[in-house]
């Protein structure tokens, strides 16, 4: 539809990017559903991944929403080496993937593709009382929590001490080095995402000041090359006392720890 009325997509904020302009979106789609998919329905011939020896490749991608390069190249075999390149290069601009820097090899983390599991009591014990609410109104977009995560992650990367996170359907750890972390958690009947931040670390204050404008930038950037101005949201903290704060009243009391 969008080619037969002459629409075509290109982006040049990376080399990458720039070589390919998308005169036919569903192609694009087509092409990106090729990995980000539902394995259990969307089969794919375990006899082959085998014999290209990736099956244990695969199943990490499958179970644990861990992409390999290797796994990347066989899904998108039918293209060309630069058109697989652009294809990353597209998913990682859009925050559909982020890098994974706990790997020697070039491996990438697809949160759509993660499993649930029961969030386990031995981080709740660490969090700081004071939580950030992230409040969609009634309209949270499909997908902007697993966006949200890939940004966390980009962040989490450029500390070069930081563990590794556990990434889940509706709830993430993410550290920010050995010390520090925090718990991003989806609830979609609500439509509202809250974040905490743990009280470990000589330094989780200074850090946990940033989270914030974090999220701010996120949202804007998304509200503006994604949802056109549509996206709506606004930012609550409910402290220990369980007492809940709009933003403006917070930052005018320095709640710790998201201001300082």
């Amino acid at each position: 539809f969008l080619n037969e009325l002459g629409v075509i997509s290109y982006n040049d904020t990376s080399h990458a990017l720039e070589k390919i302009v998308v005169v036919n979106p569903q192609w694009l789609i087509d092409t990106l559903t090729l990995a980000i998919r539902d394995y259990k329905i969307h089969e794919i011939s375990i006899s082959e991944v085998k014999n290209a020896g990736l099956k244990s490749e695969l199943g990490r991608l499958v179970l644990d929403g861990i992409a390999s390069q290797d796994v990347l190249d066989y899904l998108w075999m039918n293209e060309k080496p630069e058109t697989v390149q652009f294809l990353v290069a597209f998913m990682l601009h859009n925050t559909m993937m982020s890098r994974w820097a706990h790997e020697k090899q070039r491996y990438y983390l697809i949160p759509s593709l993660v499993p649930n599991a029961i969030l386990p009591p031995d981080i709740l014990i660490l969090l700081s009382s004071n939580v950030c609410i992230l409040d969609f109104h009634g309209c949270m977009p499909n997908g902007l929590f697993e966006r949200l995560v890939c940004i966390f992650i980009n962040q989490s990367a450029s500390n070069l001490n930081a563990l590794e996170p556990r990434i889940h359907k509706v709830w993430s750890q993410i550290w920010f080095g050995s010390s520090v972390f925090i718990l991003l958690k989806s609830f979609t009947k609500n439509d509202v995402i809250e974040l905490s931040v743990s009280q470990t670390g000589h330094d989780h204050l200074d850090i946990s000041t940033t989270f914030v404008p974090i999220l701010t930038s996120a949202l804007r950037q998304m509200n503006d090359q994604i949802h056109k101005g549509r996206l709506k949201w606004s930012f609550r903290f409910r402290t220990d006392g369980k007492k809940v704060l709009d933003f403006s009243l917070a930052k005018e009391q320095n709640l710790k720890p998201w201001f300082g």
